[in-house]
């Protein structure tokens, strides 16, 4: 259930920092002033880290279609957006099988997404090209997999500070 506590600021640069607050989060507790937990995130996550490397899920062919044309009328502008804002606008729809049940399995997230981080660490690409985004350079999907965990984990605020 969500609390009534505001977003953190988070703004990282690498997928190092990513772990650092997921194990804090995990460590002090915490309370969410979004949608999700903890393992929901960790599981969206993984999910999202893993696409680039192992292909994105395939959509039923009415969003295709709209990907597709978006892909062509806008380009890659709303990446380089995100890529310079360093911020993910809230509310944008996500593939259904990346939303978790709030009571899915924590420790199971866990070595889940670590292991998602870890790959796309140590990934040379090739990289499937984004639904959305097309191709993209060996730096975006990594400072858009930290942008996006960022909007995510930003929702949960640790039980051993105001969130800093």
């Amino acid at each position: 259930m969500a609390s009534t506590a505001t977003r953190r600021q988070r703004s990282w640069t690498d997928l190092e920092e990513v772990i650092a607050d997921v194990d804090r989060l995990a460590f002090s507790g915490h309370k969410s002033s979004g949608k999700w937990n903890l393992a929901q995130c960790r599981g969206h996550l993984a999910d999202w880290m893993t696409f680039p490397l192992e292909g994105f899920p395939k959509t039923p062919w009415p969003i295709r279609t709209q990907l597709s044309v978006l892909k062509r009328v806008r380009g890659q502008s709303p990446l380089r957006k995100m890529l310079r804002s360093r911020t993910i606008p809230k509310g944008i729809p996500t593939s259904p099988e990346t939303i978790y049940s709030p009571n899915s399995e924590e420790s199971e997230k866990v070595a889940r997404l670590k292991r998602a981080i870890a790959k796309l660490q140590a990934s040379d690409g090739p990289y499937h090209a984004s639904p959305l985004f097309g191709d993209m350079s060996r730096e975006d999907p990594f400072q858009l997999q930290v942008i996006h965990a960022a909007h995510h984990l930003s929702f949960l605020i640790p039980m051993d500070s105001e969130g800093t």
